[in-house]
């Protein structure tokens, strides 16, 4: 398989190292490179919901629960996130460390949803990033929340300097539920693409597979900003 040609040798082997890292390398030979940065805008106020800590897991790693959107889900170094659970419709999460965004909802409708109309009712809801531009790394399917046809696509690209943004996307609808699932973060240096590349497997692999239902919960409608973390 070809790269493209407008893709610089030396961006696109960082690039397969991280696909490597993933185990998407081959998704990733099939796009481009981009090197336009997303847009940011000012953080909200951060309220810390109620969490609960997993014996059974390493001490990084606690389960937050949000009774208002009827979910709980795993999450590493759950020290370093402050969360939000109460200032909009969406569990939000800032991680100064890893400038990394978490928002995860879960939100019903009067109409039968599937992820592709559920992902269009999330945008209409509030802004979030979208993967213009941005090298698709991998698109799979989650049984998340059990019964959703959850399918979330991963991707990169490079801040024009020595950085690399990472970005999840999951949605997914079952009879008239919704859920959606965003996770943004940023790394700079020369080892951006292996540290990016470990936080994105760890968003998939244990925070969005890790969701599970709560308890049953109708969360307001209302549109916001979406607020990367800086």
């Amino acid at each position: 398989m070809k790269l493209p040609r407008n893709a610089p040798r030396a961006w696109c082997v960082g690039q397969a190292r991280l696909g490597l890292a993933l185990g998407f390398a081959a998704s990733f030979l099939a796009t481009g490179c981009s090197t336009s940065p997303p847009a940011t805008s000012p953080a909200a106020r951060i309220v810390a919901p109620p969490v609960e800590p997993r014996a059974s897991e390493p001490a990084t790693l606690g389960l937050v629960r949000s009774a208002r959107q009827g979910l709980r889900l795993p999450l590493h170094e759950l020290g370093a996130w402050r969360l939000d659970d109460a200032s909009s419709g969406w569990l939000s999460g800032q991680n100064a460390e890893e400038e990394a965004t978490l928002l995860v909802r879960l939100w019903s409708d009067e109409q039968r949803r599937n992820r592709e109309k559920c992902e269009a009712s999330a945008r209409e809801l509030r802004p979030l990033p979208t993967l213009e531009s941005m090298t698709l790394l991998e698109e799979r399917g989650f049984d998340v929340p059990p019964g959703f046809d959850t399918v979330a696509r991963v991707a990169v690209r490079s801040d024009g300097k020595s950085g690399l943004y990472g970005v999840v996307l999951a949605f997914g609808g079952r009879a008239r539920r919704c859920f959606g699932f965003v996770y943004v973060t940023h790394a700079t240096g020369a080892s951006a693409e292996r540290v990016v590349g470990e936080r994105l497997a760890r968003a998939v692999e244990t925070t969005l597979a890790g969701v599970e239902l709560d308890s049953r919960l109708e969360t307001p409608v209302g549109r916001e900003p979406f607020a990367p973390a800086r």
